[in-house]
């Protein structure tokens, strides 16, 4: 007899909880109540991705934990509101990169060229979507290369924190 196909919303939940990195594929069949074999075949080849997200969140609300409630709160906005600055400069350098890369299409001097490519080299490394001039094992924060996440400062961590969300928002 043929086993009883999984539901993706199962699917999709084992796959969540595996990304966190915090789940053994011995524990997501058990919490998901189906054979360790279809836990094996649904995370496949799925990395843990999600692990750094986790860690950042768990300094971020141990931190928020650690003082007043107003404080908090005020932790809060300032949070969201520097969401909301690097968002409008995301889209900002986005349509930036977009129209750098029309006009290179249009150019025939190479210094028009070379001040394109510049302009689109320059805006990509300020978002952080690119990290050529960071080494392995090694984190861009704030444009800065910075030591492995145990050495970073609360502040660094919390920059890293939006950076990873950001990159988490783009894939779905």
């Amino acid at each position: 007899m043929a086993a009883k196909p999984i539901s993706k919303i199962i699917i999709d939940k084992v796959l969540s909880d595996h990304r966190t990195g915090e789940y053994s594929a011995r524990e997501l069949a058990k919490k998901h109540a189906i054979s360790l074999g279809k836990v094996g075949q649904i995370i496949k080849g799925v990395d843990k991705d999600c692990e750094r997200i986790v860690n950042a969140g768990v300094i971020y609300r141990k931190g928020l934990s650690a003082i007043d409630e107003r404080t908090a709160q005020s932790v809060n906005e300032v949070v969201d509101r520097k969401l909301r600055i690097k968002d409008n400069v995301e889209k900002f350098v986005e349509s930036a990169v977009k129209k750098g890369l029309e006009m290179m299409k249009n150019t025939d001097s190479g210094a028009d060229f070379k001040a394109i490519v510049e302009g689109v080299d320059k805006s990509t490394i300020t978002i952080g979507i690119n990290e050529r001039h960071a080494k392995p094992g090694n984190v861009v924060v704030g444009g800065s290369v910075k030591n492995p996440l145990s050495s970073l400062s609360d502040e660094d961590l919390m920059r890293e924190l939006e950076i990873v969300r950001d990159r988490a928002n783009r894939i779905k």
